[in-house]
């Protein structure tokens, strides 16, 4: 694949930025063109890239290089799914029709859904642009289109159960369905580059949770299922930035 040259943690809007550093570590564009690693097949030399995927944490592989459904940090890794950093995905249909939902790390990030809007303008999809509002409780957090596109349906079991995209996100708690470009795919993570990031995702959640908010994770790296309704509004906003990347 063409991204698996690049670093799976550079974003690129205006600007490119790390998602490793909490400050975020902005790179100019003309920087990341002629002299950054992020770019290239040297990002595994980035000390941010070593630490996080390091094979030592608890004495067992921080990488798993299987490319078939997988469980990583208790989240599931689908094959042949597209993986956008805001943790949602894309599924190819026929033709040009894919099927968009959230991953498992979203399903249980945004625990007890009880409401799903849509808030895509016009019935248009952009890359990186909020095009769903969700409630958990009295939480709520944004998704992030991973594609570009026209808005083709909606899921109407959501309104009925809403708790599926928790429950099952890959199957009956699919979101939308589109009608894109191919192109749109080529920026996404699958198979051995999804089950890296995801790793590395559940071991960047395990930190913030257990150190920054105090909260003891299960067995395993696994999500805490209430931890929407265990975190306060100032400890919520942050998670959602981190890793729905809303604001």
């Amino acid at each position: 694949m063409e991204n698996n040259k690049r670093c799976p943690f550079l974003k690129i809007q205006v600007c490119g930025s790390c998602s490793l550093f909490p400050l975020s570590k902005m790179i100019p564009v003309d920087q990341m063109k002629t002299r950054s690693m992020c770019l290239t097949p040297d990002y595994t030399a980035c000390s941010q890239y070593t630490d996080v995927t390091s094979r030592e944490h608890n004495g067992t592989p921080a990488v798993r290089e299987e490319s078939t459904d997988n469980g990583v940090k208790g989240f599931v890794v689908k094959k042949n799914y597209f993986y956008h950093y805001g943790h949602t995905w894309v599924q190819k249909g026929t033709a040009h029709s894919v099927r968009i939902g959230i991953d498992s790390f979203a399903g249980r990030l945004l625990s007890n859904i009880q409401r799903i809007e849509l808030v895509a303008p016009e019935k248009m999809l952009n890359s990186g642009t909020a095009f769903m509002k969700v409630w958990c409780g009295d939480k709520t957090g944004m998704l992030i289109s991973p594609v570009d596109g026209a808005l083709s349906g909606v899921n109407g079991a959501l309104n009925r159960d809403p708790g599926i995209a928790n429950r099952e996100p890959y199957d009956r708690g699919w979101l939308v369905t589109a009608d894109i470009q191919e192109q749109s795919l080529k920026w996404l993570l699958n198979d051995e580059l999804a089950l890296r990031w995801m790793e590395i995702e559940g071991e960047r959640l395990r930190r913030i949770v257990q150190q920054d908010i105090g909260l003891t994770m299960t067995d395993g790296g696994m999500i805490i299922e209430s931890l929407a309704s265990l975190v306060d509004e100032d400890e919520w906003k942050p998670l959602m930035r981190a890793f729905l990347l809303n604001g």
